[in-house]
């Protein structure tokens, strides 16, 4: 029970800046959508989505309530909503690095194991979910990733079959098959990160 209530800090950091930057640069490319839409805010209700914070509980991994985005808004629609779905995932992995900073320092000190503990979690979930976001299944950002680079027919197909992708991979992650792989990513980058950190 205990970690998982050290989790949820950690989830409601990560979700929180992924869409706030999500909707951030989509407004900086001239989007007007998240801003009517109430989500140029950081305000972590504003992006709670109950299914995928859920699952970020239970498995570690989860998603949160996407914004919405018009390309239409865009100059260069392609190229602009490539950054407007990559940023999310660097800021993620961002935060995750400053996390994981502020846990090597703490770690050492004994009087800090809450504070410690909080931001190994928040680490974690940051780290994990920029991965997780890379999965091409609706509504991560792998999905919006590659439908930015497939003609107009292959997106629609790749449309048509968007409920069996996300029954597949809740599945996989409620099975505890897509969670294990999904752990070993995470930590690898986890150790290269705190190796070039010197920690």
């Amino acid at each position: 029970m205990e970690i998982y209530l050290f989790k949820i800090p950690g989830i409601i950091l990560a979700i929180t800046i992924h869409e706030f930057v999500r909707a951030f640069v989509s407004t900086k490319f001239g989007d007007v959508l998240p801003k009517q839409e109430g989500r140029l805010t950081l305000n972590p209700i504003k992006h709670f989505e109950p299914i995928g914070f859920v699952l970020f509980i239970i498995t570690g991994y989860g998603w949160s309530k996407p914004v919405n985005t018009r390309s239409i808004y865009y100059k260069n629609r392609k190229r602009y909503t490539t950054i407007t779905n990559v940023l999310p995932l660097i800021s993620n992995l961002v935060v995750g690095i400053i996390c994981l900073i502020c846990f090597g320092l703490l770690a050492k000190n004994p009087n800090m194991g809450i504070l410690s503990a909080l931001f190994k979690q928040a680490m974690v979930v940051n780290i994990g979910f920029a991965i997780f976001n890379l999965i091409p299944v609706p509504p991560l950002d792998g999905y919006k990733i590659i439908g930015t680079f497939l003609s107009p027919n292959h997106y629609i197909k790749m449309i048509q079959y968007e409920k069996i992708f996300q029954i597949i991979l809740l599945l996989l992650l409620f099975a505890n098959i897509l969670t294990p792989i999904l752990n070993i990513i995470t930590n690898f980058l986890i150790t290269i990160f705190a190796m070039m950190l010197g920690f």
